[in-house]
């Protein structure tokens, strides 16, 4: 079986466990060993799950939007009715708009502070109606980016 005492993780490796596997049960000349490879694969898919567990722990979707940042960071939003969606909060001031184009609305809008997302035509304000129901924060980005 793979080491799986590296750093890479477990669920990385599960293509070529089960392929192992399949060469353990399927081996007319290894049976001495079969319940052996089976033990150890058994202990693997635990692992495996383990870290599955982990994994779903650290996603976990909150309810209570009062408890989202408001100022300005983006973060995931879900409603029943969209799926999840990149969301902030805050005003207008917070996406850089040119001085021109911010003297054309009327400053109590431009203050005003709401749910915006981002959508083909660029950001735009959420209604009432339609703001998130739930919230995470968005997830870190790769350590490294592989582009080949």
């Amino acid at each position: 079986m793979n080491d799986t005492t590296t750093d890479e993780p477990l669920y990385l490796k599960t293509e070529a466990a089960l392929v192992e596997l399949m060469d353990a049960i399927f081996d007319p000349y290894g049976e001495d060993d079969l319940d052996w490879k089976l033990k150890q694969h058994a202990e693997y898919v635990r692992k495996l799950a383990a870290e599955r567990d982990a994994l779903r722990k650290q996603v976990e979707w909150s309810d209570d939007m009062d408890a989202a940042p408001h100022n300005g960071t983006e973060i995931l939003g879900w409603r029943d009715d969209w799926g999840v969606f990149v969301v902030l909060f805050g005003s207008m001031d917070i996406f850089g708009m040119p001085a021109n184009e911010a003297e054309k609305i009327p400053e109590d809008q431009f203050w005003q502070e709401d749910w915006w997302t981002y959508g083909r035509d660029g950001i735009f304000r959420l209604d009432k109606g339609i703001t998130p129901t739930h919230w995470m924060p968005m997830p870190k980005p790769p350590e490294e980016v592989n582009n080949g």
